[in-house]
């Protein structure tokens, strides 16, 4: 297992200090940070490093601006990151077709880029009232969980939807799943994570809950700075992004830090970042942080490197 976020600790951090760069440009991170050279990597600074969650060239990849089985190269070339989190409905090719997951290590490899997470999407519920529906979701999983432990991730991440009448029902039956899915993960090494993400899984009481319910060391969570305030609206959900990311943390193994827009100063417009990377920190976790740039910039390379270069003068700040 290549996390290394096992211990960890709840703590939530009141301050609201703003990150602000007076000026942004490829190559060199301000405010302490290190000047990235043309063949390097973004260095690890105060025990945190970067990597790139796929869904941040959605758009290029859906126009067929960029190839798949290119990503590894650019994500190094063009953005220094080393470290992929891949997208399942990104996946030009079905999950069991051997030889494109051949291909893409060979070139991921080739590139010195590893794989950290394989994100699965909300093509099933995992958490139906129905037994059959939720069946259906775990085996969708399996070839997953193949490609997962191929390329040597060490989680599968999924999201907690699920239906019923009740929280307490939508939360027995999805803790269930879970279980169920743990358990196929365990052979292969891998981790199951738990994003917020729509409905009640925008609710870090019932979430958290869910997650506790779990009986598997192989269960936890996946912070994501946004998703709070959005989906099923008949159900209580989180306002406060950074009480609930602070709530997820005790059991994250990956932290997604989403952006959208930033000011001229180069701070994002929809979360505080150096607010919520000192609740990061003060879990104790270190690690990767992964970048999911969603902003309207046509330019998808240039929010993940303003998403990068804001992440890099922060860390310098913890």
């Amino acid at each position: 297992m290549n996390c290394s976020q096992d211990k960890l600790i709840s703590m939530s951090c009141p301050e609201r200090g703003a990150c602000r760069l007076s000026r942004r440009m490829f190559g060199v991170a301000l405010t302490g940070a290190i000047v990235i050279g043309p063949a390097q990597a973004a260095p690890a600074v105060n025990g945190f490093s970067i990597s790139l969650a796929e869904w941040s060239l959605n758009r290029s990849l859906s126009s067929n601006v960029i190839n798949y089985l290119d990503i590894p190269k650019l994500a190094r070339t063009r953005l220094r990151i080393t470290a992929l989190e891949h997208v399942s409905e990104l996946w030009p090719r079905a999950p069991t077709d051997r030889d494109f997951v051949r291909e893409l290590k060979t070139r991921r490899d080739g590139e010195g880029v590893r794989s950290l997470v394989m994100m699965r999407g909300h093509d099933h519920i995992l958490g139906h009232a129905d037994a059959d529906r939720r069946h259906l979701a775990i085996e969708d999983m399996k070839p997953w969980l193949d490609v997962a432990a191929e390329l040597g991730c060490h989680s599968l991440r999924v999201f907690a939807l699920s239906t019923g009448n009740t929280l307490m029902e939508r939360l027995e039956t999805t803790a269930s799943a879970l279980h169920n899915l743990c358990a196929l993960a365990k052979p292969l090494g891998l981790n199951i994570l738990v994003e917020n993400h729509n409905g009640n899984s925008s609710q870090v009481e019932w979430l958290m809950a869910v997650i506790n319910r779990v009986e598997a060391d192989n269960i936890g969570t996946l912070p994501d700075f946004g998703n709070w305030n959005v989906g099923d609206t008949s159900f209580p959900i989180m306002r406060d992004r950074y009480a609930g990311v602070a709530g997820m943390m005790p059991r994250a193994r990956a932290v997604s830090a989403k952006a959208f827009t930033f000011d001229r100063t180069g701070a994002e417009m929809t979360t505080d970042y150096l607010r919520m990377m000192r609740i990061v920190a003060a879990a104790g976790y270190r690690g990767r942080i992964g970048i999911e740039y969603e902003g309207d910039n046509p330019d998808e390379f240039a929010g993940i490197l303003a998403t990068r270069d804001l992440l890099t003068s922060v860390f310098a700040r913890l």
